[in-house]
């Protein structure tokens, strides 16, 4: 990199100063030729004149400044013995004449004891304040490889002078080489108050900024920089052809534009990263007076022209302008920009091949995706597995399953151990049926993984041993003053802390890259998950499994009391590294196959073992540290990440995968995050109640309904959502009057009736009634009242309404007072009478529900009819006098609802109940001339004589574009109405009103 090479050309620069080059030699003549004069006394000063000492200069006695003359010439005469004896001399008589110690170092350097000299010359620097002597022991300690040391000289040179550029950047480097990025940042930064906004610096600053998730401070720093030249232009077009030249240039070049455009692409920001680059190019090509192109905003004409000075440019800024264009879904643009680069093979510009590649495939463009990679495949004769696994992806979602298994295998060949290849495998053998194969795999990966944790302690232990043991050698081996092992105990620790800072930006980036990815197929795909189509359902579940992946993998949503609430992610603590993410999908996985194959008990024994690792790395958390908001999760809202799960689940079921969706909602019910929300538990039960209608599955539907009537009691519309939903099952119709239900209901009724009851009653106190109707309360919520230890748990006792009544506390557990039974309920309670056919009991049940809503048409009809139907049955004792009595309600419910087609057609079929067809005849016929309840305020009524008007001259031609009314009863009225003419044998008029309204 151009930062390497300025630092290599330093090093060769400062090498020269003391280790044998032409200005060493000049520089040690002239001291030998004054330490001559001073020795011979030629040059010698007036007597009583002082000389002014410099800085860090040393009076030292005539003596010793004739021994260090003679050293210094025996040096030079590398009479090396003689010189060591003096110079030991002269240190031994006068320890602080720091020249003697650091000739001696420079003697011990030709001598090749390069730590020693280094110490030796330590000691002289300390001595003087020399900060070019600072700047060359730092050259010397990077060579000794000791960098510590090295900082601590350049902090010592500019202690001296604090603006030497030189050694703020050698500095500043080492430090980003130690990854002390925050020492890096200050030092680079003070580079740029000496020398404003200059790019090589802030190229520097900007991969620290990066490293440390500061993307958005140094996309301002590039910025600024960039208006800041484009305002003063004339400062460096003096010494245009000299900056060319040099290495430092404080100009702004392709290199920049290409940094500032990738700080964009991290952002996802792809269109401020294509006017980036275009605006950059402009600037670097001193086209900046073109403003006509900044109109073309969806093309890129301007560098498709044969122009040299436009189309002249770096291939890697081309391509990167062709993923901005493939991202904002520009293909045939990108396309045109790719051609560039694709006329080369794969093995010249290897990284923009993928670059291109992985565009394709994450647009979901995977025809053009795979072309690219094949052609990298073909080329290349080694080839990186993430490449192998993407073309094998490619091959599967454009359906050649069999192709992406070879692909696997072949790796799997030659890395018998890539146990990600082997998951992906897995995954492919699943779409294709093969459970058993894809089982197997997943199993040997787990196990593998357990493998892999247990021997990484082992060697973690024995490397902390070697350690200790090497550390006090190798600070004897480069001569340094300070302790250069590798890594200490404390740089460990601030590593992890580091890498844990690391890992959760890049979760973070992941996490809004995939909710991105998310957002752009929701506004691409408008139609909903039902119509939506199956590859890129396929698509979006994998992103919402990653990101369900985050989050239930997050300790602190489940702790072991579910009653705390979620304060916040630990944003900083100390736990083992997180799982492997092969381990997490092979695990994932495994659990899905046998649930699908019924081994469940093959894997209990792997699990064990798996729960207790997870058991002992809970354990060791130290949940202690700051907390961030509590209203957002990896910077967003917990609605975001309910509606994906939602959305999730539904397309779980649509996949025929319905176990799947009602684990995840059950599990992302449990998070202490959404059970402490109303609003998220209802949303999370009524999506698990659309499920399990989709599904179907009665017993999940009656669970979600249960649990709706349970949290909001005695509600109306809960009990009317129980009755629509429960009473829906076409597979199983006798579900509705299920012993289990019609006993769960009774007890609903029984409790409302005791709660009613005791708050009408006087104000004494009766404790126990009230306890034993919370303990019933509690059995209801809990829903496990087993019908087999009813006696033995005493409910019974609850089949008798309570005489007493009790205070009602202002505890948040007790109940409110009711003043009536909720009528909705007893007409539920009714209708499941009816359907079992015990039509007397029915009766009581819709009488009590009359009693409280006597304007209810629904309950006015359905009492009307057990009237009737319990007249038909053999127990009955007064049948007429029933029959009387329903007609009476059939009355009362004729006046609710009006004159209208529905009410004409439920006395009709009365009346057709009880045999009474003369009766029912007029009614009939007023239903096939009288407009459906949807069209009653649009259509007139007809006459009676065109009911059997046949045959129809003025019939409508386009009768099949009629839109179907579910309100119409014509059709039902008409079929029973011919049977009744076929029954008194009018054969006649019962084929006209076939022909008329039953004829498709």
């Amino acid at each position: 990199s151009e930062i390497t090479q300025l630092l290599n050309a330093s090093l060769e620069k400062r090498a020269k100063l003391k280790t044998g080059g032409f200005d060493e030699l000049e520089k040690d003549m002239e001291e030998f030729d004054n330490n001559l004069a001073l020795n011979s006394g030629i040059g010698k000063m007036k007597k009583g004149a002082k000389k002014k000492l410099t800085t860090g200069e040393l009076r030292l006695p005539e003596e010793i400044k004739r021994k260090l003359g003679e050293a210094n010439a025996l040096y030079i005469a590398r009479d090396y013995g003689n010189a060591i004896s003096i110079l030991q001399q002269v240190i031994t008589d006068h320890p602080q004449a720091h020249p003697a110690w650091n000739t001696l170092g420079l003697v011990h350097d030709e001598l090749g004891n390069k730590s020693k000299s280094l110490r030796l010359r330590m000691v002289a620097a300390h001595m003087c304040h020399d900060p070019n002597l600072w700047k060359e022991l730092a050259q010397k300690s990077i060579e000794n490889n000791a960098p510590k040391q090295a900082i601590h000289c350049l902090t010592k040179a500019l202690s001296i002078e604090p603006t030497d550029v030189d050694a703020l950047w050698d500095r500043s480097f080492l430090f980003k080489q130690a990854e002390k990025n925050s020492e890096a940042i200050e030092g680079f930064s003070q580079i740029l108050k000496i020398m404003p906004h200059h790019f090589k610096v802030i190229n520097e600053l900007a991969q620290l900024f990066r490293s440390e998730g500061k993307t958005v401070e140094a996309i301002k720093m590039y910025e600024e920089a960039i208006v800041y030249h484009a305002e003063n232009p004339d400062q460096n077009e003096d010494d245009e052809d000299e900056d060319d030249e040099e290495e430092f240039s404080d100009k702004l070049g392709y290199s920049e534009i290409n940094m500032l455009s990738e700080l964009y692409l991290i952002l996802n920001d792809y269109g401020r990263c294509l006017d980036t680059i275009k605006t950059g190019l402009r600037l670097v090509q001193q086209r900046q007076d073109e403003t006509w192109w900044i109109d073309h905003v969806n093309d890129d004409d301007e560098y498709f022209e044969e122009d040299e000075t436009r189309s002249e440019f770096p291939i890697e800024l081309r391509v990167r302008m062709g993923v901005c264009r493939v991202y904002l879904d520009h293909v045939d643009i990108a396309m045109r920009h790719f051609n560039y680069l694709l006329q080369y093979p794969p093995t010249t510009y290897p990284d923009l091949h993928q670059d291109i590649a992985y565009a394709y495939y994450d647009k979901r463009h995977y025809e053009l995706a795979l072309k690219v990679f094949q052609k990298i495949v073909d080329a290349a004769d080694e080839i990186e597995v993430e490449i192998l696994i993407r073309t094998a992806d490619c091959y599967r979602e454009t359906g050649h399953l069999d192709t992406s298994v070879i692909f696997y295998v072949n790796v799997l060949e030659e890395q018998p151990e890539n146990l990600d290849v082997m998951v992906s495998l897995a995954t492919v053998y699943e779409e294709q049926g093969k459970e058993e194969q894809a089982l197997d795999l997943v199993e040997y990966v787990m196990k593998k993984n357990r493998e892999k944790r247990k021997l990484n302690k082992g060697v973690i232990s024995n490397n902390e041993n070697i350690n200790e043991e090497n550390e006090e050698s190798e600070k004897l081996k480069v001569g340094s003053i300070f302790n250069e092992t590798p890594k200490t105990k404390k740089d460990e620790k601030n590593l992890l802390m580091a890498q844990k800072a690391k890992e959760k930006h890049e979760k973070e980036l992941n996490v809004k890259a995939l909710f991105d990815k998310l957002k752009r197929i929701d506004n691409d795909h408008k139609s909903g998950v039902v119509n939506m189509d199956r590859t890129i359902m396929r698509d979006y579940m994998r992103a919402a499994q990653e990101l369900w992946n985050v989050f239930y993998s997050t300790r602190a949503f489940y702790p072991n009391n579910r009653c705390k609430r979620y304060d916040g992610f630990y944003s900083a603590r100390k736990e083992k590294k997180e799982k492997l993410v092969s381990d997490f999908e092979a695990q994932f996985l495994a659990n899905r196959l046998r649930l699908r194959m019924n081994r469940e008990d093959e894997g209990e024994t792997e699990n064990e073992e798996l729960d207790e690792e997870e058991k002992q790395e809970l354990e060791s958390t130290l949940n202690e540290l700051k907390l961030s908001h509590a209203s957002q999760y990896l910077d967003f809202p917990f609605e975001k990440w309910c509606e994906v799960f939602m959305k999730y689940a539904y397309m779980l079921v649509m996949t025929k995968r319905s176990q799947e969706a009602y684990d995840l909602l059950q599990n992302a019910f449990e998070a202490n995050v959404f059970y402490h929300s109303d609003s998220f538990k209802l949303s999370l039960k009524l999506t698990l109640l659309g499920c399990a209608l989709m599904a179907p599955s009665p017993l999940i539907v009656q669970d979600a309904c249960r649990w709706i009537c349970n949290y909001f009691q005695y509600k109306s519309d809960t009990f009317r959502l129980y009755t629509a939903m429960v009473s829906s099952d076409k597979e199983s119709p006798n579900g509705y009057i299920h012993s289990s239900q019609m006993k769960y209901v009774s007890r609903i009724i029984r409790l409302m009736d005791a709660l009613v009851s005791n708050s009408k009653e006087g104000l004494e106190d009766n404790r126990i009634a009230m306890d034993e109707i919370r303990e019933l309360d509690d059995a209801i919520q809990a829903m496990n009242v087993n019908p087999s230890t009813m006696k033995e748990q005493g409910y019974m006792r609850f089949y008798e309404t309570p005489n007493q009544s009790d205070k009602l506390t202002k505890d948040g557990g007790e109940h409110k007072p009711f003043s009536n039974t909720n009528p909705v309920l007893l007409t539920l309670f009714g209708h499941m009478l009816t359907t079992s056919r015990n039509y007397l009991s029915s009766t009581l049940y819709y009488m009590r529900s009359y009693s409280l809503a006597p304007k209810d048409p629904v309950n006015t009809l359905s009492l009307a009819m057990s009237f009737i139907q319990a007249s038909s049955q053999r127990r009955c004792d007064n049948r007429h006098m029933m029959i009387m009595q329903g007609m009476l309600f059939m009355l009362e419910y004729t006046k609710l609802m009006g004159h209208c087609q529905e009410a004409e057609y439920n006395m009709a079929y009365c009346f057709h109940n009880i045999g009474l067809t003369h009766l029912a005849i007029p009614h009939y016929e007023k239903v096939l001339c009288m407009p459906s309840k949807a069209k009653m305020h649009i259509e007139a009524e007809k006459p009676i004589e065109e009911v059997y008007t046949w045959p129809v001259d003025d019939m409508e031609e386009d009768d099949e574009d009629i839109e179907y009314d579910p309100t119409d009863l014509t059709r039902e009225a008409a079929y029973n109405l011919h049977l009744i003419y076929v029954t008194s044998g009018s054969l006649s008029l019962a084929e006209i009103v076939l022909m008329k309204y039953c004829t498709i």
